[in-house]
């Protein structure tokens, strides 16, 4: 009699830790943060800035990669984070885009905007609808 509620046990525990291992593996994927659509705007002195690099850098530990996340404005100024940013608190720089002719005279983005310690930009990223617009200018 012995001999049968082992061979239950031993299946038991060869159908259940497989089981719970699974879950657990499936749980703990679940719960990392995903990153949230980022859009917005850029404009110098009023006119949109066409072209440029917009970057958010993490200001505190976001995600354990430390990622910044970027994207590049279009015609009208609009930019859209291409990976998206998970939420939390960003310095924001912007740069003239990559693999664009000269920008014309008064166009390039002054020096201050292309680093975070210096840019005083910052964007808040939360769950709901994010949106910026930075309005950049010329004069300090």
């Amino acid at each position: 009699m012995a001999k049968p509620f082992q061979f239950r046990l031993r299946t038991l525990l060869l159908a259940f830790v497989p089981v719970a291992f699974v879950a657990l593996l499936v749980g703990w994927g679940l719960r990392r943060p995903l990153p949230v659509p980022v859009s917005g705007t850029v404009t110098l002195n009023g006119k949109p800035l066409i072209g440029a690099q917009v970057t958010f850098f993490p200001i505190e530990p976001i995600d354990p990669s430390g990622r910044s996340a970027g994207g590049q404005t279009d015609g009208t100024g609009a930019f859209r984070l291409a990976s998206g940013a998970f939420q939390g608190s960003y310095g924001v720089a912007i740069v003239n885009g990559f693999n664009q002719p000269p920008a014309p005279r008064g166009r390039v983005v002054p020096v201050r905007y292309q680093n975070t310690a210096t840019s005083d930009l910052t964007a808040e990223v939360s769950s709901g609808p994010n949106d910026f617009t930075f309005n950049l200018t010329s004069v300090p």
